[in-house]
């Protein structure tokens, strides 16, 4: 998906790459972001993970909202 929605970006700057191109620089900047000695990129131990691939803007957003609300119900 993330390929996907950087391609049609990129096409909408008049730019043609390939899409096996964009996967593999995706993948490879993936790597290096999540191993790097200095400040890698990993998720907290209390995060929410939320996967929006296949989420509308405002599915998204009530996502978040619900999340927002339950844990001010929790304080």
């Amino acid at each position: 998906i993330r390929a996907e929605r950087r391609q049609v970006e990129l096409l909408n700057k008049g730019e043609m790459v390939d899409y096996e191109v964009i996967l593999e620089n995706l993948r490879k900047r993936d790597i290096i972001d999540s191993t790097r000695e200095e400040g890698p990129l990993t998720q907290a131990k209390d995060a929410v993970l939320m996967d929006t691939s296949f989420m509308t803007l405002d599915e998204q957003v009530d996502f978040v909202l619900q999340l927002h609300d339950s844990v001010l119900a929790r304080l």
